[in-house]
């Protein structure tokens, strides 16, 4: 196994070999005495660790824009392009902390989309999904979160706000929803849309934001309860 091993090589043009570790030479004295060869060495080298650094480089590029489209088709709602609910319970829930001080949480769904759904068809029940995103997107602003939670629910985040901040944002909803045209998703009904819509804050209802989102949610329900087209914020 420790027996010495020997190989042949050829070279195509004339060569100069140059042997080490040389008895009695370290590899700094080797290129010293052989200036023009050491360059000529040490340029192959930085040669290929820039070229292979390039790679890295660009592989990593590639990853880093493969792994965040990935993320964000985990993220957002294929059919409306808000955040769906698994942003909901892995960002909201885990970064929290992050949404300030108050938050405030909507729960927004129409009082009557299933007309829709059983008259017009699905297809365009989807449509009117679309239209009602974009409107709850419209009234929220730049600076909150909107969310298609699940079917024809969806939610809006209020960072550094309390009821006093969202309860004008619950109303814009409701105006903007209230006057959309639906006929051109509905095939030329125009079928008039109203919304319920609950509120809930942090910290003055709830301490974590799965029951802070869980009490938007009873509210809204208690808004449709009694007839619909309004909001149901905290009791004080």
């Amino acid at each position: 196994e420790d027996a010495p091993r020997t190989a042949g090589a050829a070279a195509e043009t004339d060569t100069t070999l140059l042997v080490f570790p040389s008895r009695g030479l370290t590899l700094s004295e080797i290129f010293e005495r052989h200036e023009d060869i050491s360059a000529r060495m040490l340029h192959k080298l930085m040669a290929l660790i820039s070229g292979r650094i390039r790679r890295t480089n660009l592989l990593i590029t590639e990853k880093t824009r493969w792994i965040e489209e990935l993320r964000r088709q985990t993220l957002n709602d294929k059919l409306t392009g808000l955040y769906n609910r698994t942003f909901l319970e892995e960002e909201f829930y885990g970064r929290f902390s992050e949404y300030g001080e108050r938050v405030a949480v909507l729960a927004v769904k129409p009082d009557n989309f299933k007309e829709i759904n059983d008259s017009c068809g699905h297809d365009a029940g989807d449509r009117v999904l679309r239209m009602l995103a974009d409107e709850v997107r419209s009234a929220v602003g730049v600076e909150s979160t909107a969310v298609r939670y699940r079917g024809d629910e969806y939610m809006v985040i209020l960072p550094d706000s309390g009821v006093r901040e969202a309860a004008p944002v619950a109303g814009a909803i409701m105006e903007r929803v209230a006057g959309l045209d639906t006929s051109a998703a509905t095939g030329g009904v125009r079928v008039p849309i109203t919304v319920s819509v609950g509120i809930a804050e942090f910290p003055a209802d709830e301490q974590d934001p799965g029951s802070l989102v869980e009490q938007a949610f009873k509210r809204m329900w208690e808004a449709r309860e009694s007839g619909g087209d309004r909001t149901v914020p905290p009791a004080r």
